[in-house]
């Protein structure tokens, strides 16, 4: 099949989610024409079997703007690449991130696939409304199973469909950052932003859990922006929000535990940094959430709720091996299989 794909927003968290499903869908013998922001698919080797376009720049601004202005640019982009990239010429669109309250405006007769990297925000009636108003023809990809169910009881008479995020091939390139020193055992907190905050009062005053770490000789590093203000524990340190990514992967690879303190938005959404964790065998403590209740008992994740949560979980990473994990189910290719027999006459 010949695969139209629009990436307008062109989000720079999802070039590695984009690269591992362009080669899925090549591997299953489609060809694709991958349309975003230019540069954005840099990281996409070059192959004879897909074609590129870019998106023009005056669709996107780098001064603030209100929601409203936001959206029209975005309707009159969806528009723009509906005229100059007709579907018809393609057996199948598929648009790998969108915004409920715009998507309406992109129509046609042809099969449309929908990625869906956060169900939560349809719980909003207007944007739930305004999906409602797309084809019935169009499907539905959801990538985590929570997710599905979520949109299957929000749109029983649509097509909704579950593909994996899919494991990101992991960078063996590290370099460890200066004031690391050999053999250092450390946590490392890598998100700077939709976290739970009563975690982050809890790091920056709760003495039985800054006694734990320096019994356990055990660092903490976390992100400047997560912590808002100077630290008061030693072992508790703040790094760059922007680390360069050699010594992001260092951290990842080497950290006896990664903590994961999403707020209650992450209900319906996938972790890009949990998944990174799974393909590199790190363990992961994450705040207790239904987005993360499906990898329990599948991968090495500890959930907490407070400090002695997190403590209890901590040492149970002490105390215990780590399972064997089996990467094959994060496969999405065989997902995908199922969703052309099911959808097309291939």
């Amino acid at each position: 099949m010949r695969i139209l794909v629009i990436d307008n927003f062109s989000y720079k968290a999802h070039k590695y989610f984009n690269q591992l499903h362009f080669e899925t869908l090549l591997e299953l013998g489609h060809t694709l024409h991958i349309i975003g922001r230019k540069g954005h698919f840099d990281n996409v080797e070059e192959d004879g079997r897909i074609e590129r376009s870019d998106v023009p720049e005056c669709f996107y601004s780098k001064r603030p703007e209100t929601p409203l202005i936001i959206r029209l640019r975005w309707i009159s982009c969806l528009l723009w690449l509906r005229l100059k990239f007709n579907p018809k010429h393609y057996d199948a669109v598929l648009i790998m991130t969108y915004d409920p309250m715009v998507i309406w405006v992109y129509r046609t007769r042809k099969t449309v696939m929908l990625v869906t990297h956060d169900g939560h925000y349809l719980d909003n009636k207007i944007k739930l409304f305004a999906l409602k108003t797309t084809p019935k023809h169009y499907i539905h990809v959801c990538i985590n199973q929570g997710m599905e169910k979520h949109l299957k009881e929000l749109l029983p008479d649509r097509k909704v469909c579950y593909v994996p995020h899919g494991l990101y091939r992991p960078s063996y390139n590290y370099k460890k950052p200066s004031y690391l020193y050999e053999g250092e055992k450390f946590l490392f907190c890598p998100i700077n932003m939709k976290y739970e905050k009563t975690f982050v009062q809890m790091l920056m005053e709760d003495k039985s859990l800054h006694s734990y770490l320096e019994n356990n000789n055990l660092k903490f590093y976390v992100k400047k922006q997560l912590l808002g203000g100077d630290s008061k524990s030693p072992m508790i340190i703040p790094i760059d929000n922007d680390i360069p990514k050699q010594e992001y992967d260092f951290f990842m690879q080497n950290a006896f535990a990664v903590i994961i303190p999403y707020d209650k938005e992450y209900m319906y959404r996938t972790s890009g940094i949990m998944l990174e964790c799974v393909i590199r065998d790190t363990p992961v403590i994450t705040t207790k959430l239904e987005a993360m209740a499906e990898f329990v008992g599948k991968v090495n994740i500890q959930m907490f709720e407070d400090v002695k949560g997190l403590i209890e979980a901590l040492e149970f990473y002490k105390n215990n091996k780590l399972i064997s994990v089996d990467k094959s189910v994060y496969n999405p290719l065989p997902y995908w299989k199922i969703v052309f027999s099911n959808y097309f006459s291939i």
